[in-house]
């Protein structure tokens, strides 16, 4: 898991001065989107290789990902200068090699003799750094520009959300934003990333937590609300306390119940209640939920976390035992 980019980029950063410095701007093109996906390509096949006592392949390297960036509060509005937003650069504006690849520098050059004014939204939209915008939006993207190198390359990332982290959520992912491609491409059906069990039962929970995010801004509160139970219910479901993770045939039968609608009702009254505590607030539910299934169905859980295969009949099981235990619950 890579999850701080800023030694990679602070290599990036040397790399580039000091090739700069020897050869020149005229021979070494640094900052543009294909030297830097090259820079990371070569760090990646250089994660690690297995050999057989370990089982070979690769190792796998996800990116953790904030989805916000982190600013520095001090310097939040500092100005380079005072040029208004709205005034245009010239090509002497975008000489520091480092921020502007020679590409770079060639496309702003085309706009300028076309006679195009070069503004901070043309640089925006260039998905360039202004070179008189703040000192933080300027890091930002340049940040940004390696963690997107980073996901296009490797096996995945895992997407975190402040906003999760204000509902409560723990771990703050975002299932909807966050994909694995190990497996994907390959008829090794030992690369999948996940087992059969969890397959079975998620294959919803990205396209139900995504489609919730687009009923955020309905005007009808009836269409949206089902959605939005079934959403808090997921959440609850994948809610783990840091230290203490779910052992894989529980972590699928929570998930089961959520899949089919069992756990709607009775989540969406303890999100509201008090206050509104969010997931955290449904987990002494789920936690007695489990202890009874292990009471009436001894063994069906770690059977599925021994094979990672859910069968039907291990599913009628832990949905029987699910439904008997929640009937009483509600009462």
């Amino acid at each position: 898991i890579l999850d701080d980019v800023d030694t990679l980029s602070q290599f990036w950063d040397l790399t580039s001065r000091t090739l700069l410095n020897i050869y020149g701007s005229e021979r070494v093109d640094m900052g543009g989107d294909s030297e830097m996906r090259a820079f990371y390509s070569s760090l990646l096949q250089r994660t690690g290789q297995l050999t057989e006592d370990y089982g070979s392949g690769s190792v796998s390297m996800m990116v953790l990902v904030n989805d916000k960036p982190v600013v520095n509060e001090d310097t939040v509005g500092e100005v380079v200068s005072d040029t208004a937003s709205d005034d245009s650069y010239t090509l002497d504006d975008f000489s520091n090699v480092v921020y502007y690849s020679n590409k770079t520098r060639t496309r702003i050059e085309l706009l300028v003799k076309k006679g195009i004014p070069v503004t901070d939204d043309v640089c925006e939209k260039l998905g360039i750094p202004a070179p008189k915008s703040d000192a933080d939006a300027r890091a930002a993207m340049l940040t940004t520009m390696h963690v997107d190198q980073l996901i296009s390359l490797a096996d995945g990332h895992i997407l975190l959300s402040p906003d999760l982290v204000k509902e409560g959520q723990d771990p703050p992912l975002d299932p909807a934003h966050s994909l694995t491609r190990i497996g994907v491409g390959t008829a090794n059906k030992k690369g999948i990333a996940t087992t059969a069990a969890m397959r079975t039962v998620a294959s919803r929970l990205r396209l139900e937590l995504a489609a919730v995010q687009d009923l955020k801004f309905s005007s009808n509160a009836t269409a949206a609300a089902g959605p939005l139970r079934r959403a808090r219910a997921w959440k609850s479901a994948l809610y783990q306390t840091s230290g203490a993770p779910r052992p894989l045939g529980e972590q699928v039968f929570i998930l089961q119940c959520v899949s089919e609608g069992l756990l709607d009702e009775a989540v969406e009254a303890l999100w509201t209640a008090d206050g509104g505590k969010g997931a955290v607030a449904a987990q002494p539910l789920l936690k007695e939920l489990v202890d009874h299934v292990r009471t009436s169905a001894p063994g069906v859980m770690e059977e599925v976390t021994t094979s990672k295969q859910l069968s039907v009949a291990n599913a009628g099981t832990l949905k029987e035992a699910a439904e008997s235990f929640l009937a009483t619950a509600s009462k």
